[in-house]
């Protein structure tokens, strides 16, 4: 009762709060590329070997275009200033040529630039004397971006994306077809899309995936469209050459607990890191039933009394709150004691089993860590975390993977 009165006092402080004001979309369609300022430069770099070199006019000034392995070096010709402006490749996901206005050939670098906290899409628009030029400071460019030697031939990757429409506040569809596509199109990737239709759709398309169609498979939505994803691909009978397959994640739901362990908070640095086609090992942990297939699970597993809080609190702050708002309510905290693996029996020899979200009514339960089981899209660099398995008083127990 007195969680029920705290739950109502807080939403009418929220609305009174907000002055009853309209809520704001967070998948509004993005507003047009910021053109890159002198400033947004680097001054600074690892200069690599130079592969190409060009004039070109930038800001409609003359300028020598330096494509080296790791960055575009851009050197003023103008008497006032000399100063080279660094670009890092790893920060740049694409690049693209067309014509201006006036018919003249164009080339367009995309990239995504740290900004503080933030990451903040910049273009580096460059006028081109000829069509040659253009398309040979693209192929430079794109040769340098897939790690290949100018001039050969480009790898190509050809993704699935999973689009989960009734996932969260349900902005996956907006999300994608505002940051995926064209992203995705300026980075030259192509992909298919499938929009999911129901509980399983997910685990259903993994279990009958041509593996050699695609070089990656892409979740829109929250953690429990990639946990369907995770073990549909588990549960192949191919399942050794299944999970080579790289996974992605692009936060859409109302958790994202995944997305916020790999430091990829939004969609734009989620995009930016499938391009860029960076992967890490991913531990799972095997749930084991009497009787039952093999569940997997990446994120968390709760057997007792938490399962019944999650639970439980998940479906009041639905009827009282907004997703948005049941971010911000507490979370326990607990001791962690890393284990490779734990039995667990209840008292009764039966409980409720949250696995990534999804229920399921359990007899004996054994977990056992699954060393990097599957691939995860990362951005460079990230280590893979470990598994923690706590156990917690009134006979339950919760899995982080942290």
């Amino acid at each position: 009762m007195l969680l029920l009165l705290w739950v109502v006092w807080y939403r009418l402080l929220a609305f009174a709060t907000l002055g009853f004001a309209a809520p704001v979309s967070v998948a509004t369609v993005p507003a047009p590329f910021t053109p890159i300022t002198p400033a947004e430069f680097i001054t600074m770099a690892d200069q690599g070997q130079v592969v190409l070199t060009e004039e070109v006019k930038h800001d409609n000034k003359p300028v020598t275009v330096k494509i080296t392995t790791n960055e575009l070096i851009v050197v003023p010709q103008t008497r006032r200033t000399t100063k080279a402006g660094y670009l890092s490749f790893d920060d740049v996901y694409g690049v693209q040529s067309g014509t201006n206005r006036r018919g003249q050939p164009m080339v367009e670098v995309y990239a995504l630039l740290h900004r503080g906290k933030k990451r903040v899409d910049r273009i580096v628009p460059m006028a081109c004397q000829s069509t040659e030029q253009a398309q040979r400071i693209v192929t430079t460019i794109r040769a340098v971006l897939a790690g290949v030697e100018p001039g050969a031939e480009l790898p190509r990757r050809h993704l699935l994306v999973l689009v989960n429409p009734f996932g969260g506040t349900r902005k996956a569809p907006k999300i994608y077809e505002n940051t995926l596509v064209p992203m995705f199109t300026r980075a030259a990737l192509s992909h298919d899309v499938v929009n999911t239709t129901h509980q399983g759709h997910a685990k259903e398309l993994m279990q009958g995936l041509d593996l050699d169609k695609y070089d990656g498979v892409v979740c829109v939505s929250g953690d429990g469209l990639l946990n369907e994803a995770v073990n549909g691909l588990m549960s192949r009978d191919d399942g050794d050459r299944a999970r080579q397959m790289p996974l992605g994640l692009v936060p859409a739901g109302s958790g994202n607990g995944l997305c916020k362990c790999i430091a990829t908070n939004t969609p734009e640095e989620a995009a930016h890191n499938i391009i860029k086609g960076n992967t890490a090992p991913m531990d799972l942990v095997r749930i084991e039933q009497q009787g039952a297939p093999a569940n997997y699970s990446f994120l968390q597993v709760s057997l007792g009394l938490l399962a019944d809080v999650d639970i439980e609190s998940e479906r009041l702050l639905s009827w009282f709150m907004t997703p948005e708002a049941a971010k911000h309510v507490g979370a326990p905290c607990v001791k962690y004691a890393k284990v490779k693996a734990v039995r667990f029996e209840s008292a009764q020899n039966r409980g409720i089993l949250n696995v990534d979200g999804e229920v399921i009514e359990t007899k004996e339960t054994q977990l056992s860590a699954v060393p990097g089981a599957v691939k995860l899209m990362v951005p460079a660099g990230l280590q893979q975390p470990d598994w923690d398995i706590s156990r917690l008083p009134e006979g339950g127990m919760n899995v982080h993977n942290l």
